[in-house]
């Protein structure tokens, strides 16, 4: 992991992996920076500063940016960069994000062409890139005592807002693949089930 800058003369970065809670990270964020929290705007979140990625060399130190970019989005600046993401167990979150996207998309593909799909594969793992590049990295199963322990963003609580509601199938969703659809998912995701397990160990 990268060793941590001061928060005043750096950049906090966090890269928002979609599903994985992160409009809940994303408000704490914005109250522990008022007026210097850039990204794109968000339904829950009006408070930010609008930024694209061809002038993210122009945020200043001491404030942060929030946004579904990648690492390599801000290599111009990543030395002056403090970068923090959360993960989720990679099964969870596929199937969030295709419950997701079957609310609310007009496409309607089949479980099994929406995983094969090259921006549904590895998407943790391309997100952050190597986990040296991070300086904290928030574990959504435990992401109260990882907060709690962070040297970045203190809180001793989280609301987690933007939460989608299902059907009580299998506890939450409205589908849930087959074990033959997961082997499947797993198959095609070595990369963040190895991220996921290494951060999981720590």
């Amino acid at each position: 992991m990268k060793k941590l800058l001061p928060l005043n003369e750096s950049v906090l970065v966090f890269l928002h992996i979609k599903k994985t809670g992160g409009i809940s990270l994303q408000k704490l964020i914005q109250d522990q920076y008022p007026d210097k929290f850039y990204g794109n705007d968000h339904s829950v979140l009006k408070k930010k500063i609008k930024i694209k990625k061809s002038v993210i060399e122009d945020i200043p130190n001491g404030s942060a940016v929030a946004n579904h970019w990648t690492y390599d989005d801000f290599k111009c600046i990543k030395d002056r960069c403090n970068f923090v993401t959360i993960v989720r167990n990679p099964v969870d979150r596929i199937i969030s994000a295709y419950n997701f996207y079957k609310k609310f998309s007009e496409e309607k593909l089949g479980f099994s062409d929406y995983i094969n799909l090259q921006d549904n594969t590895n998407v943790m793992s391309r997100v952050i890139g190597d986990i040296r590049n991070m300086s904290e990295i928030y574990l959504l199963e435990r992401l109260r005592d990882d907060l709690r322990n962070s040297s970045v963003l203190k809180a001793y609580d989280i609301l987690h807002m933007n939460r989608t509601t299902y059907t009580d199938i299998k506890g939450r969703y409205s589908f849930y693949p087959s074990s033959n659809q997961i082997s499947e998912f797993i198959g095609l995701n070595s990369k963040d089930i190895d991220l996921y397990e290494e951060i999981n160990r720590r």
